[in-house]
């Protein structure tokens, strides 16, 4: 996926005119790994809007960084 550090700038424009891609590692989480290859489509209409690629940063932090609530008795209850 990521260009070799000794690619010329010439085979790296061919990869980029055909979309040939390395897979990303298997260490990227699969939902990621799909929403690059759809990123990476080589028709524009094929790719996700920036409005689903938002969403899906919001799902993805929401679900794998979620906001602990406030501690009963907290500074929110504090304010009401």
């Amino acid at each position: 996926m990521l260009p070799q550090e000794n690619q010329s700038l010439y085979v790296l424009g061919k990869s980029i005119q055909s979309c040939t891609y390395e897979p990303l590692p298997d260490s990227v989480p699969q939902e990621l790994r799909q929403l690059v290859t759809s990123m990476l489509q080589a028709a524009p209409a094929s790719r996700p809007t920036i409005a689903k690629v938002a969403s899906y940063v919001d799902e993805h932090v929401a679900k794998h960084y979620p906001v602990a609530a406030p501690a009963i008795g907290g500074p929110a209850a504090a304010r009401s």
